[in-house]
């Protein structure tokens, strides 16, 4: 008998889960979902990792250029080593910062401004010159939408 009502009990959560869920290539989500959110899961880390990589490859250029920083050759690397460390040491501090207003908010009304941002601070990066330490924070900055996208 008690075998029977579990069995009745778990019959009765499949209904509703298949009811209140629909399938997106062969994907299960809930029927909120769109189309179009199921694409922003796929593109949004594409787009932060573009905008890393681009942060870090163009560092040693800045770094070196005379316009810029003008680092000699071999301060090069250890600077943009430095970069990176201060960059995400700021978006590891405030990382569970931006969980816990995930959790109350929720992550929605931050990715589109979070991408937008990215594109504003790219283009900023080269005017932190000639100060080292804004260099560090814009890419911090960079490290941080990574934790929001």
């Amino acid at each position: 008998m008690l075998h029977d009502s579990t069995a009745q009990a778990g019959s009765e959560k499949k209904d509703n889960f298949e009811k209140d869920t629909r399938v997106i290539f062969s994907v299960r989500v809930k029927k909120e979902t769109t189309f179009t959110n199921l694409m922003a899961i796929l593109f949004a880390p594409v787009i932060i990792h573009a905008g890393g990589t681009y942060a870090n490859t163009m560092l040693p250029g800045i770094l070196q250029s005379e316009d810029y920083f003008a680092y000699e050759y071999k301060e090069v690397g250890t600077r943009a080593g430095e970069v990176v460390f201060w960059g995400f040491l700021i978006a590891t501090v405030i990382a569970p910062f931006l969980g816990y207003v995930y959790d109350m908010i929720g992550r929605f009304w931050f990715m589109v401004p979070a991408c937008f941002f990215l594109s504003l601070v790219m283009a900023l990066f080269p005017l932190s010159s000639p100060n080292f330490w804004v260099l560090c924070g814009m890419r911090g900055l960079v490290a941080i939408v990574g934790v929001i996208i």
